[in-house]
This record gives structure tokens, C-alpha cells and sequence, in this order.
């Protein structure tokens, strides 16, 4: 069996996110979690406030 070297796909975006993360000092890091946590359960609180539960 030959290994097929893949061509040049571009990285995919996760790598690119985790390559941008593990340039960031810590410190950065943790305010970009605290930012990223508020908006997510602010986007909580507002589905919630919705009320009606549609599927």
C-alpha cells in the first residue's frame, strides 16, 4: 500500500482556532472564556425568556 500524500487542503478552521489559541497568553485566554461564557448564557437567558418551546 502507497500513502497518498494529501494535497495542500487548506487547514481546517478548528486547527486554525487552535493554533490562534495557543499563541495567546494565558491571561487572554481566560477573558476570552469569561466573554464567551456570558454570551453564551445571556443567549440562554434570552431563549428562555422566549417562552414557547417550538421544535
Amino acid at each position: 500500500m502507497h500513502h497518498v500524500r494529501a494535497t495542500h487542503s487548506p487547514p481546517s478552521q478548528q486547527t486554525l482556532v487552535a493554533h490562534l489559541w495557543s499563541q495567546l497568553p494565558p491571561i487572554q485566554q481566560q477573558q476570552l472564556v469569561t466573554v464567551l461564557t456570558q454570551m453564551m448564557m445571556a443567549q440562554i437567558a434570552t431563549l428562555e425568556k422566549g417562552g414557547g418551546h417550538e421544535f
